[in-house]
C-alpha cells in the first residue's frame, strides 16, 4: 500500500469514507514509519517491524504505543479518523 498509486489506495479504502483524503495520508504515515525503522537500522518489512514493536510490550503498553503513533505522527491520526454525519 505504501508504494501503490494513490488512486489504488483510495479505491481500496473507499468504503470507509473520505478515501481521496485518507489515501495520501496513509501513504505518508507508512513512509514516515518506514524511514524511522530504517534510521534505527531495521531491515524487516514494516509489518514485521510494527508487530515486533507491539510484541515487546504488554497489552497496556501496546495501546500506549498505538496512541503514541497517533500523536507523534499526525498523518497517522488523520488517516484513521473517520468523520460521520
Amino acid at each position: 500500500m505504501r508504494n501503490a498509486p494513490i488512486q489504488a489506495v483510495a479505491t481500496a479504502i473507499r468504503l470507509g469514507g473520505l478515501a481521496n483524503i485518507k489515501a495520501p495520508r496513509i501513504q505518508d504515515a507508512l513512509l514516515t514509519l518506514t524511514e524511522e525503522q530504517q534510521t534505527q537500522g531495521g531491515t524487516k518489512s514494516l509489518a514485521e517491524y510494527l508487530y515486533d514493536e507491539l510484541m515487546k510490550r504488554t497489552s497496556e503498553e501496546g495501546w500506549s504505543y498505538a496512541c503514541y503513533l497517533l500523536y507523534a505522527y499526525p498523518t497517522i491520526g488523520q488517516s484513521v479518523v473517520t468523520y460521520t454525519s
